[in-house]
């Protein structure tokens, strides 16, 4: 009922009315009713859904003032929240190392969204991306962001991310190995940039399956060479 009386209405304020309750403040900033500028901006101090949804609601006009409006990592995970396709990876772009080297909830949110088929590749932090394969608490997830990124990483990167993968892909940089991975395409371009980087020794398809040989030496190969 608030939200349709306000609704009619035809004027935006320029602040929050200070003696209504807080869902009520969330019901005008989400219809638009309440303008962003240094004011409001300041009202919604006290809450981070507020202030996401402020945001949110004039989202255009917020990126063009960063500097204007900053925000911290709670926010940015609201926002990841409420948002959703292009909006939501700008997001995430505005998301420090820094950040994420002392919030593992952020790290995980980050990865996860990182890692979805919705994102694109281009226009993310490299160490951001990094972080993530090292911190992520899931290693699925971590997997899937190697697989989707190993372009933009370091040899060092990759290395570092598959000791920390789980089986069959910490084994790609163990001492004489031979594992195996279904023959799919995905998995066939994947383990040939890693041969083609000289991560791993050889690849070969075997029938139903993908072999994937490691250097004798392990990954002191790579690193110091030698066999």
């Amino acid at each position: 009922r608030f939200e349709k009386l306000c609704g009619c209405s035809r004027y935006t304020y320029n602040k929050f009315f200070k003696d209504i309750p807080l869902n009520r403040k969330l019901v005008l900033a989400r219809i638009g009713k309440i303008s962003l500028n240094e004011e409001s901006f300041a009202d919604a101090a006290d809450s981070v859904v507020l202030k996401a949804t402020l945001i949110k609601t004039h989202f255009d006009s917020y990126k063009k003032q960063l500097d204007r409006y900053p925000v911290d990592i709670a926010v940015k995970l609201a926002l990841l929240d409420l948002l959703s396709g292009p909006e939501k990876a700008q997001v995430v772009k505005w998301i420090r190392l820094e950040e994420l080297q002392v919030s593992e909830a952020a790290t995980n949110k980050v990865s996860l969204f990182l890692s979805s088929e919705s994102s694109a590749v281009e226009g993310y932090s490299r160490e951001v991306l990094a972080h993530c394969l090292a911190m992520g608490a899931v290693q699925s997830v971590a997997v899937e962001l190697l697989y989707k990124f190993i372009d933009v990483l370091t040899n060092g990167e990759v290395i570092e991310a598959l000791r920390a993968a789980p089986d069959p892909y910490c084994q790609f940089v163990k001492a004489n190995t031979r594992q195996k991975l279904p023959s799919t395409d995905r998995n066939t371009a994947f383990v040939q940039k890693l041969k083609d980087r000289k991560i791993v020794s050889s690849v070969s398809t075997e029938g139903s399956v993908i072999r994937v040989n490691a250097y004798r030496g392990g990954i002191t190969k790579l690193l110091f060479g030698g066999d």
